[in-house]
């Protein structure tokens, strides 16, 4: 049970919503690191490689080796995080533009 002051003006539970924010978060982030990732084996002309989503999220604990944190053949860490950054630039933009024309095009400010 939330309490009254627990509501986002809105209405939703701002505790579930805290909830879903971070899940998504999460899941964007692992699918744009992975993306990265995938990125720089094709830049350096390696294959694809077959790897869950939550590789890009391992590669974090190892930012000097991401073979480490993929558990196969990547490219070197310089090639590997600025294909990495590139992705996270890439999506962060496009979230940019998705929100300024979503409120465009409601009205909201």
């Amino acid at each position: 049970m939330t309490a009254a002051g627990d509501r986002c003006p809105s209405g939703v539970d701002l505790p579930s919503a805290l909830l879903v924010g971070t899940a998504l978060g999460a899941a964007t982030a692992a699918g744009v690191l992975w993306l990265g990732g995938v990125t720089a084996c094709l830049l350096t002309g390696r294959a694809v490689p077959h790897a869950p989503v939550v590789s890009g999220l391992r590669a974090l604990a190892h930012p000097d080796d991401p073979s480490r944190g993929w558990h196969t053949a990547m490219p070197g860490p310089i090639v590997y995080w600025t294909a990495s950054s590139l992705a996270v630039t890439v999506a962060v933009a496009g979230a940019w533009f998705g929100v300024c024309w979503w409120r465009h095009y409601t009205g909201r400010p």
